[in-house]
């Protein structure tokens, strides 16, 4: 697994999950909720929690959602593909 996230990290990709289920040890986080992983470090994700601070969860108590592609604006999910506007600064 550990190679397979590092890989999209490597790319230009933009990793959206979704947390599994809600859990009373991570009440900063919202199921349903779509998160960006903005790091990866020894297999955890450094997401934004609810509070808008970056924090190392375990990958485990997430999904993935989709992932877009930030050059192109190409989104990536299992049951679709298609082109979302991207912001270029």
């Amino acid at each position: 697994m550990k190679e397979h996230w590092q890989e999209r990290t490597r790319s230009k990709e933009i990793m959206i999950v979704k947390l599994k289920r809600k859990n009373v040890d991570y009440a900063d986080l919202s199921p349903r909720q779509p998160y960006f992983v903005i790091g990866i470090e020894a297999d955890d994700y450094r997401i934004l929690n609810d509070m808008g601070r970056p924090y190392l969860y375990p990958a485990e108590l997430f999904e993935l959602s989709t992932t877009v592609n930030r050059t192109t604006g190409l989104q990536n999910t299992a049951k679709t593909a298609s082109v979302i506007p991207t912001r270029h600064s």
